[in-house]
């Protein structure tokens, strides 16, 4: 009888619930990043070169 009461309470107890849902979150946001920031890369570099040519020519 123990053992089943053991397994019910293991079963039923919600402790440690919040832990485990921020870490699928962060998983969850981690893979999309990784999904979308290749693609954002080229245009990060595309405004860092407009603007490195914008203070070189007012550096003048």
């Amino acid at each position: 009888m123990k053992k089943q009461t053991w397994w019910l309470q293991f079963w039923y107890n919600q402790n440690g619930q919040d832990l485990i849902e921020y870490s699928l979150l962060v998983g969850f946001l981690a893979l999309a990043a990784s999904a979308v920031l290749p693609n954002m890369i080229g245009g990060v570099g595309t405004i860092y070169s407009r603007v490195n040519s914008a203070l070189q020519v007012w550096a003048r």
